[in-house]
C-alpha cells in the first residue's frame, strides 16, 4: 500500500493512542504487528526531523517547540519537513478489521487518520 509518510506516522501515534484500550486477540495481535510495521517509519522520521533541526540551527525548547535563528532558517526546516511528509513509501499493509462495538474510545481524529489502515464495521 502506498502512503504519505506522515499518515504512517500520524497512524502509529493513533494505533498508539487506540491501543490502550481492549481488544479481542485476534483484532489486537494484528493492531500491534501493524504498529511495529509503522514504528519503523515513525522512528526514521523522528530522526530526519531531528536532522533537520539541527541543520537549519533550531533549538528545542522544553516544552518542545524548536525556536530557529531566523524566520529563513524556520522556513527552510518547514519546507524540508513538508516535503518529507509529503513523499510516499510502499508498506506491505493488511487494513485491521475491527468490530464497533469493541472500540472503547476513538476520536474523530483516529478515525480520519486510521482511514485505510483500519477499517471499522459490525463484524472485526
Amino acid at each position: 500500500m502506498k502512503m504519505k509518510v506522515i499518515k504512517a506516522v500520524e497512524g502509529y501515534q493513533a494505533l498508539k493512542r487506540i491501543g490502550k484500550n481492549a481488544f479481542p486477540y485476534k483484532t489486537a495481535k494484528a493492531m500491534y504487528d501493524m504498529r511495529k510495521l509503522l514504528e519503523n517509519q515513525f522512528e526514521f522520521y523522528q530522526e530526519q526531523e531531528k536532522t533537520l533541526i539541527e541543520k537549519y540551527g533550531g533549538k528545542p525548547g522544553e516544552d518542545g517547540a524548536v525556536s530557529f535563528p531566523d524566520i529563513l532558517h524556520k522556513l527552510g526546516f518547514l519546507k524540508e519537513r513538508q516535503e518529507m511528509d509529503q513523499s510516499e513509501i510502499d508498506l506491505e499493509i493488511t487494513p485491521v478489521n475491527v468490530r464497533e462495538d469493541s472500540l472503547i474510545e476513538i476520536s474523530p481524529d483516529d478515525i480520519e487518520v486510521l482511514e485505510g489502515l483500519v477499517t471499522i464495521g459490525k463484524e472485526g
